[in-house]
């Protein structure tokens, strides 16, 4: 007679289990104003008043070479081209080239009308 008291539990726990994923699904947590969008992807580094400038008002395929920049010293950059990110941001995709380095992909985005320099995301994705 215990036979039907081993086939409920198992289903009893399973619908338990089922109900506490769901509820963790459904909660959403609060979203932020979009002019406080923060990046998570943010390098940890200051762009320098000059750079700030430079990447303000150049067009594509402008160079210049800066004694500080996130990506390292004595760096030529170049800028690619600008665009729009998914969060609605202006970007720009840069090519730098440290002098102790070799040239590679950066980018910079506008946030509180500030340069910052972000990860390349999708650079990253396309290299594996």
């Amino acid at each position: 007679m215990h036979i039907p008291c081993i086939n409920i539990i198992p289903r009893w726990l399973a619908a338990l289990a089922c109900a506490g994923v769901l509820t963790g699904c459904a909660q959403m947590p609060s979203a932020q104003p979009a002019s406080q969008w923060q990046s998570p992807d943010i390098i940890p580094s200051s762009i320098q008043p000059e750079l700030q400038q430079f990447l303000r008002d150049a067009n594509e395929q402008n160079v210049a070479i800066f004694d500080q920049t996130p990506w390292g010293k004595q760096a030529e950059v170049t800028i690619q081209n600008r665009y729009y990110a998914g969060s609605g941001r202006q970007c720009l995709r840069l090519q730098v080239a440290p002098a102790a380095a070799g040239a590679r992909i950066a980018i910079a985005c506008q946030q509180n009308d500030q340069w910052v320099p972000v990860r390349p995301v999708t650079q990253l994705l396309n290299a594996q």
